[in-house]
């Protein structure tokens, strides 16, 4: 999503509210080969429940990461979530339907708090990764 689009889905923000979300870590984009210095917000960072999940405690966690690993760790299934997704985690639900393991459903059927800190630990894990 563009910032107007991902400011309009955000309830009416201008752009540069939306660069402000982004520099005050609430927020982050991307920059795709061949499209120029264009950044796109991933769409589910509009999505009530990843807001209200947590979203910035877990963006805060991934401060030393760029964009790109960001958007990886977002988009990807984890061991460490029972692979699960961090986005499925946080929303409780699968992005997609599929067959999942009985960890990976009882992650899903958990309270936020919990599926909060699983993936707030999934984050630390990659920080550490990157960091090592």
């Amino acid at each position: 999503m563009s910032a107007a689009e991902i400011g309009a889905a955000l309830g009416g923000i201008g752009e540069d509210a939306v660069r402000a979300h982004e520099q005050s870590r609430e927020l982050f984009s991307i920059i795709r080969p061949g499209r120029g210095r264009q950044h796109e917000y991933p769409g589910f960072q509009t999505w009530p429940s990843v807001t209200s999940a947590g979203l910035k405690h877990v963006l805060d966690a991934l401060r030393s990461l760029d964009a790109t690993d960001l958007y990886g760790f977002f988009a990807e299934r984890s061991d460490l979530l029972a692979g699960l997704t961090p986005v499925e985690a946080l929303t409780g639900r699968l992005a997609w339907a599929r067959n999942t393991e009985q960890e990976a459903d009882a992650l899903l059927m958990s309270t936020l708090p919990v599926r909060l800190k699983a993936v707030l630990a999934a984050a630390e894990a990659l920080v550490a990764l990157r960091a090592g």
